[in-house]
């Protein structure tokens, strides 16, 4: 199965890169561009495939996991989370499956609400003002990629 993992490794450089060129840009503008979350989730319908077993509901349950509950608290809590966060968010879960999406999703929450409260307790931020919150799902997801399944035994183990 030599060619399914070297497929898979190519497939998660793919996302790696793209998920630095999303940091970066969303640092700088707040705003993550579609064509990197489209390529994010074409990595993922090729991994669907490229793996040993085609197990598709994991990943289609993957979308759902992470970007249904981002959504609702866009639409309900204005500010809290853009649209390009929750399309990334459905992206990686297309590519990584639900189990490590949630953990990609619950590391980026934990970076994000760090960085959040350094820049209010720095005053580089007031309360009400925004930040850019695709880079630390980006480390998430980067996390999720390489650890998320030794995470989530470890999480369960305790």
């Amino acid at each position: 199965m030599l060619i399914f993992s070297n497929a898979i490794a190519i497939l998660d450089f793919v996302v790696l890169a793209c998920l630095i060129v999303v940091a970066w840009i969303d640092f700088k503008t707040m705003e993550i561009p579609d064509s990197l979350n489209i390529a994010i989730a074409a990595c993922g319908i090729v991994a669907i495939f490229a793996g040993s077993d085609v197990a598709v509901k994991p990943h289609l349950l993957g979308v759902a996991v992470a970007a249904v509950p981002l959504l609702i608290i866009a639409f309900f809590i204005e500010g809290a989370f853009g649209f390009g966060d929750v399309k990334l968010m459905a992206a990686a879960g297309l590519f990584l499956g639900w189990r490590r999406c949630l953990a990609a999703l619950v590391i980026g929450l934990i970076i994000g609400g760090v960085y959040g409260a350094i820049l209010l307790v720095t005053k580089k931020k007031k309360r009400k003002e925004h930040f850019a919150f695709g880079p630390a799902l980006c480390v998430g997801i980067g996390i999720a990629i390489f650890s998320g399944d030794a995470l989530i035994a470890w999480y369960l183990s305790v």
